[in-house]
C-alpha cells in the first residue's frame, strides 16, 4: 500500500469513528480521534508532510477521498441530506484547511500533542456543522439537538417487482431508453429491466462500477429535452420534493424547476411514472400543459404520458 492510500484509510477510519454522534446536540458531545489517527499525527507526521512537498496530486487525492467519505456517512445517516457539486468544493476546502492547520502547528513546534490534535479536529467538526446548515438548511437538524447520537431515518430499497406494481408499469411495453431516478445502491429495477433487454440506466449519488449507473445528484444532472422514453422514480425524487415543500427552508422552487425539466426530457409517447404523488405540481401540469401531457393516477403513483 502506498503512502497516500495508507493516509486515506486512516482518514476514512477517523470519519467513521464519530459517525453516529450528532454535531448539533445541545449538550456536550465529545468528538474523539482514533488511536490510529493520533499515532499518525504524533509520531509519523512526516507521511502527511510529504504530500505537501509534491505536486499536490497526492494531497488532492487524500482531500477528495476524505470529502467523499464524509458525504457518504452523512447521506447514509439521513436520506434527506444532500449535496450539490458546488457543495463538494466547500467540503474539500475544509479538509485542506485542517491539513494545513496541522502542518503549521507541526512546523512551529516540531511535534503535535494530543491537545493540539484535539483542538484542530474539534474546530473541523464545528466547521462541518456550519457546512451542513449552509448546504441543507437548519430545519432538517432540529431533532439532532436532542441527543448525542443522531436519529435514525428510515430508508429502504424495494424489490423490482413491488416497484413495478406500485408504479403501474406495463413491463412488456416500455419506451426506451429508460432511466430510474434514485435507483438505490442495489438498482434492482434497473437490473431487472436490463435482464429483459431494455436499454435502462440508473441515476443516484452512489458509487458503482457499472457503466449504466450514473453517479450524480439529480439536481445537478442535465435532463436533456426529449431524450428519455420512460422515466421512473419510486420513493425517491417525489419523496424529496414533498419533504422540501413541507419545510420552511426547503428548496421546493429548485425541485419545481427540476420536475419540469424532467417532464420535458420525455420523448413523445414517453411516460414519467413516480410515487408518491406531488399534488402541488400535478395541478400545474393539468392546468397549464393540457394537450401536451396526460396525467393519470394509478393507486399511490402518478403516470404522465407526453403527446407532443
Amino acid at each position: 500500500m502506498n503512502n497516500t492510500n495508507y493516509l486515506i484509510n486512516i482518514m476514512e477510519d477517523q470519519i467513521a469513528f464519530n459517525k453516529n454522534k450528532s454535531l448539533f446536540f445541545e449538550g456536550r458531545t465529545i468528538f474523539e480521534t482514533s488511536n490510529e489517527m493520533n499515532d499518525l499525527l504524533m509520531y509519523h507526521f512526516d507521511k502527511v508532510q510529504n504530500l505537501f512537498a509534491k505536486d499536490n496530486i497526492e494531497l488532492n487525492k487524500l482531500i477528495l477521498a476524505s470529502s467523499e467519505k464524509t458525504m457518504e456517512v452523512f447521506q447514509n445517516s439521513n436520506q434527506y441530506i444532500s449535496f450539490r457539486d458546488k457543495d463538494k468544493i466547500i467540503l474539500q476546502r475544509l479538509y485542506k484547511d485542517i491539513l494545513i492547520k496541522l502542518k503549521t502547528n507541526y512546523l512551529n513546534t516540531g511535534s503535535l500533542s494530543e491537545k493540539v490534535i484535539s483542538e484542530c479536529f474539534n474546530e473541523h467538526y464545528r466547521n462541518l456543522k456550519e457546512f451542513l446548515k449552509i448546504t441543507n438548511g437548519k430545519n432538517l437538524f432540529e431533532s439532532y439537538k436532542l441527543s448525542e447520537t443522531i436519529p435514525h431515518v428510515v430508508c429502504e430499497e424495494y424489490s423490482a417487482e413491488l416497484q413495478i406494481k406500485i408504479l403501474g408499469l406495463d413491463i412488456e411495453n416500455l419506451e426506451e431508453p429508460i432511466i430510474d431516478i434514485g435507483c438505490g445502491k442495489e438498482f434492482r429495477l434497473v437490473k431487472l429491466l436490463r435482464e429483459k433487454g431494455y436499454e435502462a440506466y440508473g441515476l443516484d449519488r452512489i458509487n458503482s462500477k457499472e457503466d449504466f449507473i450514473i453517479k450524480s445528484n439529480w439536481m445537478d444532472y442535465n435532463f436533456k429535452p426529449t431524450k428519455w422514453g420512460t422515466i421512473v422514480s419510486h420513493m425517491a425524487f417525489s419523496n424529496h420534493f414533498n419533504h422540501h415543500h413541507l419545510r420552511e427552508d426547503g428548496q421546493y422552487v429548485d425541485f419545481m424547476k427540476k420536475y419540469l425539466e424532467i417532464l420535458k426530457s420525455l420523448k413523445v409517447k414517453g411516460i414519467l411514472a413516480y410515487a408518491p404523488k406531488i399534488e402541488v405540481v400535478e395541478e400545474i401540469v393539468k392546468n397549464h400543459y393540457k394537450g401536451v401531457y396526460k396525467l393519470e393516477k394509478k393507486g399511490l403513483s402518478i403516470n404522465i404520458t407526453r403527446f407532443k
